[in-house]
């Protein structure tokens, strides 16, 4: 259980890929690649949408499982595309607005938190030292595995490691995940948690049209720092 007497007055919490990181184009060709394994031709828009929004659906969507999709991309297409050189050559780059926002969220008191999921978790660190975002986040960040359902209990380990004052907790990304586990934290934290859902295509996720929506991290700031 997180003690509410410790959190700040206001707390945002990040996913990484797709919210404060440009990477559709690397993760796009990993998800094609990995389908190709399986005998499967799928789509750039498939791909960009579909497998953005879940994988592992588009899997179901073929006759494939959870299980079936991450054995195919450990053994066939895991290191085929490094991540450094991703991060060198722009094919993983901060969307324009990041640094601004981040910087503007700081300078109000938002205490800043990072929850993305990753495979493995010192190339997660890479990432975030290489694009320099290590200067808002500190040690605050709770890396969810592959394995985990939900982000529930990585979002609690994250919110133990922030002192302060009871506050709002705004939890934001690109994926159902990153906006749902304010549910979790309202329901079994007594937390005022809200979810806010940055979609950047014209394919919004339906499902999650009853929370906050932004286009842009820009519009983040007067949903966070209004009250």
């Amino acid at each position: 259980m997180v003690n509410r007497e410790t959190l700040k007055k206001k707390i945002a919490i990040f996913d990484l890929d797709g919210s404060l990181v440009d990477s559709d184009m690397y993760m796009s060709k990993e998800i094609i690649k990995t389908f190709n394994c399986l005998g499967v031709s799928i789509t750039e828009e498939e791909a960009n949408i579909e497998g953005k929004k879940d994988k592992y659906k588009l899997a179901s969507k073929y006759g494939f499982s959870r299980d079936e999709l991450d054995r195919t991309f450990k053994k066939n297409v895991k290191g085929l595309y490094p991540l450094d050189n991703a991060l060198r050559s722009g094919n993983v780059t901060l969307y324009p607005e990041t640094l601004r926002v981040l910087e503007t969220l700081e300078k109000n008191g938002v205490v800043l938190g990072l929850l993305p999921r990753a495979t493995k978790e010192s190339d997660l660190i890479y990432k975030v030292q290489h694009l320099g975002l290590e200067k808002y986040f500190g040690d605050r960040i709770s890396v969810v595995s592959n394995s985990q359902k939900t982000k529930y209990n990585s979002a609690v380990e994250l919110l133990k490691k922030m002192q302060g004052q009871e506050g709002d907790v705004y939890c934001i990304g690109d994926r159902a995940e990153d906006v749902l586990v304010a549910n979790d934290l309202s329901t079994n934290c007594q937390l005022n948690a809200k979810g806010i859902y940055v979609h950047r295509s014209n394919f919004p996720d339906a499902n999650l049209g009853k929370y906050k929506m932004v286009k842009t991290l820009d519009e983040i700031l007067e949903l966070v720092l209004k009250n």
